[in-house]
């Protein structure tokens, strides 16, 4: 697609975010740490989301390895970070980038 539009000088990228601290992770994480307040906590969501958050929870406590990968960092990224990396591309600044693919995840896939 990059090299099929590139003559029209539109560029394609593409961004692929890692963990991103929002309430539904946040939820996850609560869960996690203190299941006696499941119902609790999924209560402030829609059933579809809490759907969604169950199943979050049960991949984390049958991969826990992934949960150390997540966690070990100590942080999440934050939606502006995802937006800051777009907002670049999208810039006169990325005016030389195309056809790219952006991991922005704080470094927890480098090295895989």
């Amino acid at each position: 697609m990059a090299m099929d539009l590139m003559q029209y000088k539109i560029r394609v990228n593409c961004v692929c975010p890692g963990h991103v601290l929002n309430e539904h992770m946040k939820a996850t994480a609560d869960i996690l740490a203190n299941p006696d307040r499941e119902a609790e906590v999924l209560a402030e969501f829609s059933e579809e989301v809490q759907l969604k958050i169950k199943q979050r929870v049960e991949y984390y406590r049958s991969h826990p390895e992934q949960l150390a990968t997540v966690m070990g960092r100590g942080f999440d990224g934050y939606p502006q970070d995802l937006a800051n990396a777009i907002m670049f591309l999208a810039s006169d600044d990325a005016s030389f980038i195309n056809g790219e693919v952006l991991v922005v995840d704080g470094g927890s896939s480098a090295g895989k």
